[in-house]
């Protein structure tokens, strides 16, 4: 009887070992939304010449009166930046002998502009439209300070993944103990199905901002400890 005691002394004691050691790791995740606050504009002006110089002239001329446009309509210098300028031939290949021979050049400036009025989004693309821009190369809605949204998505991954820990440690018998190790992973910023615009080019443009989400990711490694 003595051995038999000893015996399950021993199991005991390597169970209770075994849920003082025990961990869960679990995945949380966590959404928050809002409506944005801005729009970023892409948009460009070219022009084509059969000489270079002629060519970046008439953009220059373009591109200036586009700028002009958008301070008219309020939008402050430091929302505008030049993403690119280019300046490029262009090639025509001849039906005698098949060689392509440069017969122009097209030279084009790219900007990015920063709305923080989303009423000027119409009247801004109507009034830059008029004066020479030529390209519309996109539209996305943001948020101008996106880190309280931020916080509000981690705390709620932290949350989540709480919830999902303490399902796991009951389900095993046990209580959940201490945070041993977090790692934040993924997230970042998606557009609700709402977000629309219409493909009207006029100064009545409607646009629907729609909301903006911001996800945040974490894995949360837990203790387990006997009930």
């Amino acid at each position: 009887m003595r051995y038999l005691y000893s015996m399950i002394f021993v199991w005991l004691t390597a169970v209770s070992v075994l849920a003082e050691g025990a961990t869960v790791t679990v995945q949380g995740s966590g959404i928050a939304e809002a409506v944005p606050d801005i729009v970023i504009l892409n948009i460009g002006v070219e022009a084509r010449a059969e000489q270079p110089q002629a060519a970046a002239d008439a953009m220059a001329s373009d591109a200036a009166e586009v700028l002009a446009a958008l301070m008219a309509q309020g939008v402050a210098a430091r929302d505008v930046q030049t993403q690119s300028i280019n300046l490029q031939p262009i090639y025509e290949t001849r039906d005698a002998d098949r060689r392509s021979v440069i017969v122009g050049f097209v030279a084009s400036n790219r900007y990015s502009v920063i709305l923080r009025d989303l009423d000027l989004v119409g009247p801004v693309l109507g009034a830059v439209l008029e004066v020479g821009a030529d390209r519309l190369e996109g539209l996305r809605f943001d948020i101008s300070d996106p880190q309280p949204l931020l916080t509000q998505a981690r705390q709620r991954a932290v949350e989540d993944a709480h919830l999902r820990a303490e399902t796991y440690a009951k389900a095993a018998g046990l209580e959940l103990g201490a945070v041993l190790h977090i790692q934040e992973g993924g997230g970042g910023s998606y557009p609700r199905p709402e977000m629309m615009m219409s493909s009207r080019m006029a100064s009545d443009m409607a646009v629907a901002a729609g909301t903006l989400e911001k996800r945040a990711q974490v894995t949360v490694t837990y203790a387990l400890k006997q009930p």
